[in-house]
């Protein structure tokens, strides 16, 4: 707890709260202008800042309070087969940035147009920069238009950080973390038996950029990006392309890059179908 030095208030902070100490002080008549009293307010209480952009809304540091006042589509949603949540993806019509929200109870679909309030934060499970809704207005009157996957490389994923958020070690470039995209290449790992995030099954994609993300699979390093899926497996080696969320997952402390691809996600209609595409078994 602080505690005030010649009579001036002294501030700490503990946990999400921070005290402020104030002491007896003589004033200029010689009596007393404070009493010794402790003051505590929650981090990130203060009124929300009103944003119109997702990008202002990350640049924004951890525990602040944001009111997004401009509706925005959402992408994608995911509910947990381990908890009753969903979190879902919003992201700018010009595809210049995106981000998680949730968890909430509210029915929340693709195509759907969103204003919320909230707290930003980082999910200490899998490192993902997230609002969590304190209030929030669904718009699904009709089906608006989301944005088109970004076709990505391998060697793009993530980007460079930008302000608060996060990218890949190494990682150069546009931050594309929260956003729709498209990936193609090779199957390096293939697995029906490994599960992970929320129960999934994965595999690895590499389209000859050769990332590692220090991970491995029975003692061998993972090569390409790791891809949660629910039906398609494509063999080891099998040409295939993806589509899904860009999101994160903490591996053994480690912070890695993965797609939820479009069968494990609520999508559109058709768009599961087309959500893996393996071109070596049918091309």
């Amino acid at each position: 707890m602080p505690t005030n030095r010649n009579g001036r208030p002294a501030v700490a902070q503990i946990g999400n709260y921070v005290y402020v100490a104030g002491g007896k002080s003589a004033d200029k008549n010689g009596g007393f202008a404070m009493q010794r009293a402790t003051w505590r307010g929650l981090v990130g209480s203060a009124a929300p800042t009103d944003v119109t952009t997702i990008r202002d809304a990350l640049a924004l540091r951890n525990g602040a309070n944001v009111n997004i006042t401009t509706p925005k589509v959402v992408t994608r949603a995911f509910s947990l087969n381990t908890a009753n949540q969903t979190y879902f993806w919003i992201e700018e019509d010009d595809r210049s940035s995106a981000v998680r929200v949730g968890p909430t109870l509210k029915p929340v679909a693709p195509g759907n147009k969103v204003t919320l309030s909230g707290r930003m934060s980082v999910d200490p499970n899998t490192g993902d920069r997230t609002i969590t809704p304190t209030s929030m207005t669904v718009d699904a009157s009709q089906a608006y238009p989301i944005p088109k996957p970004i076709g990505i490389s391998n060697k793009s994923i993530m980007g460079g950080a930008s302000d608060v958020q996060p990218g890949r070690t190494g990682g150069t470039g546009l931050n594309n973390l929260g956003m729709l995209v498209h990936v193609w290449g090779t199957t390096s790992v293939q697995t029906n038996w490994y599960v992970d995030y929320d129960g999934r099954y994965y595999f690895y994609i590499d389209d000859g950029s050769g990332l590692m993300d220090g991970t491995s699979t029975d003692g061998v390093p993972n090569i390409g990006i790791r891809v949660y899926f629910a039906v398609t497996a494509p063999m080891l080696g099998d040409a295939c392309s993806v589509t899904g969320i860009l999101t994160t997952q903490s591996v053994n402390g480690t912070t890695i890059p993965i797609i939820l691809s479009d069968e494990v996600l609520t999508a559109p209609d058709g768009q599961p179908d087309v959500a893996i595409r393996d071109y070596t078994y049918n091309p």
